[in-house]
């Protein structure tokens, strides 16, 4: 599905990017915290193959799952879901 890049001058989101950037973020925080995918499962009570496809962008969180994982990451929701992208397209240093 293709979505507009801009709506009422504000920039659009993309679903599949989004999915992709959060999974970015997550695996970036798991291995600043010294975490392998397997005890990331083993805390939470999932399979590593969820893990695995969260990360890669291959599957879709719930907003509860996304939570979950926030706070037992010890971080924001904001922190797992903000772009590195401004209003305006461009990308924030």
């Amino acid at each position: 599905m293709s979505f507009p890049s801009r709506v009422g001058g504000m920039a659009q989101l993309d679903p599949d990017q989004v999915v992709k950037s959060v999974g970015t973020r997550i695996a970036a925080l798991r291995r600043e915290r010294g975490l392998t995918q397997e005890a990331l499962a083993d805390e939470l009570g999932i399979s590593p193959g969820y893990v695995r496809k969260v990360e890669l962008g291959r599957t879709n969180m719930t907003l509860f799952t996304l939570v979950r994982w926030a706070n037992w990451l010890g971080v924001g929701l904001g922190e797992i879901v903000a772009s590195n992208e401004r209003s305006d397209g461009t990308k924030n240093e």
